[in-house]
């Protein structure tokens, strides 16, 4: 590969132990597998084009080499923000997981042109959790339970997010039909006590569509604590807040239909393409970016610092409970003096003689 990259993964825990090891493992894959010379270290290398820190907190400074980006993850103390502030102004890039941190760091005074995003990615490894709606009753000769609405139903839903439970003889001609479009359906013929309890646990929705008053499985439905999909009927509307999705139409069943399958898609969709592929290629992107000299991060932000931005974050920070519960009063007035360090230039002096005074204290 002739404009292959010669990458060093800077990775300062174990890699084989938790989750950042486990970001430089799937970056070597990746990046191997695409003609790229990488290696994973404890160190910079000063032979890399690319030295890549997981993550920004034990980069050095001192050691810095020609090109070094930072992974950034959430800079949730005043302490972390003027840390990478002041690596920022050696380092070429910090990479942040979300559009969010990287507005506020910003908005925080950090150089816009250094600030990049690239979303985390996920194995791709864990099937997708189908919900299922579970029906509990005879088919009736008469046609009260409107059977043929399942049918109707199913063919709103993708097999790939719905599936089917349900207990009562007279649903095999409709069971035929799900399956041959590729539903997945869990059918006991006969009532049975001891499995009947047991179905409610592996439901997500209670369907009934009949209109003769009700329906004692949506009872214990709603002890169950499952939604519900049930007609508008009967003492299903006694019990107020029962019904979930109430419906008497078909057209009104339907429309529920599509809305649970545009919202499941929604979400399975909603990280589709945040594979290890795409979070490694936007790595080498903004990677070239940088050895070229092209700047492609430009938000209209302005990059100098700003008491507003600062004191935003500052705020951010001390109103994460977790974060206040672990601060103590020495803490605060640390954290004050690095918020406005940079805003007000003339406590730069303060601060050094704060630096000083401690270290003499302490020795």
């Amino acid at each position: 590969m002739s404009n292959a990259l010669k990458v060093n993964l800077v990775c300062y825990e174990d890699v084989n132990q938790w989750i950042l090891g486990k970001f430089a493992r799937r970056m070597n894959e990746i990046l191997v597998a695409d003609g790229h010379d990488v290696t994973i270290s404890t160190k910079p290398d000063h032979m890399a084009d690319i030295n890549h820190h997981i993550i920004y907190y034990d980069y050095k400074t001192e050691l810095a080499c020609a090109c070094d980006t930072l992974m950034i993850t959430h800079i949730d103390t005043v302490t972390k923000l003027s840390l990478l502030k002041d690596q920022l102004r050696v380092a070429s890039a910090g990479i942040c997981m979300s559009q969010e941190t990287r507005i506020n760091l910003i908005e925080a005074g950090i150089d816009q042109s250094k600030l990049h995003v690239v979303n985390p990615a996920h194995d791709g490894i864990i099937p997708i959790k189908k919900k299922y709606f579970g029906i509990t009753c005879r088919v009736q000769n008469d046609g009260r339970k409107r059977e043929h609405l399942l049918v109707r139903l199913s063919q709103e839903l993708d097999p790939a997010y719905f599936g089917f439970i349900i207990m009562g003889d007279g649903w095999e001609p409709c069971i035929k039909e799900l399956e041959e479009t590729g539903f997945n359906v869990e059918f006991h013929r006969d009532f049975q006590p001891e499995i009947y309890a047991g179905l409610f646990q592996r439901m997500d929705y209670y369907l009934y569509m009949g209109l003769d008053e009700g329906q004692m499985g949506f009872v214990d439905a709603c002890a169950a604590g499952i939604e519900t999909l049930v007609t508008d009927q009967g003492y299903h509307q006694d019990a107020k807040g029962g019904m979930t999705f109430p419906f008497l139409t078909e057209e009104e069943l339907l429309a529920i239909a599509r809305e649970l399958q545009s919202d499941r898609r929604q979400l399975v969709e909603s990280v589709a393409g945040w594979n290890w592929q795409s979070y490694t290629d936007q790595h080498v992107q903004i990677w070239r970016q940088l050895l070229s000299g092209v700047d492609n991060t430009n938000l209209g932000f302005a990059g100098k610092p700003k008491l507003r931005g600062v004191l935003k974050q500052f705020i951010h920070v001390f109103r994460s409970p977790v974060s206040t519960f672990h601060r103590t009063p020495k803490m605060v007035v640390r954290d004050l003096f690095l918020m406005t360090k940079e805003v007000f230039p003339g406590l730069q002096g303060v601060w050094k003689w704060y630096k000083s005074w401690r270290t003499r204290r302490n020795a």
